[in-house]
């Protein structure tokens, strides 16, 4: 993992794990079901946002692939607009983790690369959508999503004061 995108991960864990945690106080452990014809994913409980696609883990091959750079899936454009953000905002900043079509899972999985896109793309939260081999990751992008208040208290509820991410720890206070 480079520097760089370590970096970013650090820059943007914070406010993405506040994200997170208000999505699960949202949707809990909510059946799911998503639909790329219309973008949307929906939850049992009867929650319903537009997506957009950000990439994907394979078991398979041990690699997280860029939704952009998906060309066996025919996924529509329209579904891939925060993707290309990202990889615009990779090369603009040379790091090749947002630029190569696919990296190893050891580089960076779809929980790492999603709190950096939620950070760089100042976007509302992602979702893990899994399968058999693997796991789609979506990012919620819809304006009637409702906001979080985040405050240290919000993000403290349950005494906890790091984010554990692998064999790292990241101190939220």
């Amino acid at each position: 993992m480079s520097l760089t995108l370590q970096t970013l991960f650090d820059s943007h864990a914070l406010s993405s794990f506040a994200k997170q945690r208000h999505l699960n106080e949202l949707v809990g452990e909510d059946d799911w079901d998503l639909d790329l014809e219309t973008a949307a994913l929906s939850f049992s409980s009867g929650k319903t946002w537009k997506i957009q696609l950000l990439g994907s883990e394979s078991f398979v091959s041990d690699t997280w692939l860029w939704a952009w750079a998906n060309d066996q899936s025919d996924l529509p454009p329209d579904v891939l607009q925060l993707s290309e953000r990202v990889r615009a905002f990779g090369e603009e900043h040379d790091i090749d983790e947002l630029t190569q079509p696919d990296i190893p899972l050891d580089w960076g999985d779809g929980h790492m690369m999603s709190l950096i896109a939620l950070g760089i793309c100042n976007a509302t939260a992602y979702y893990r959508c899994p399968h058999d081999n693997g796991a789609v990751f979506v990012v919620i992008d819809d304006k009637s999503f409702p906001q979080p208040a985040v405050s240290p208290s919000t993000l403290n509820q349950r005494g906890q004061d790091s984010l554990i991410y692998g064999s790292r720890v990241v101190s939220l206070f």
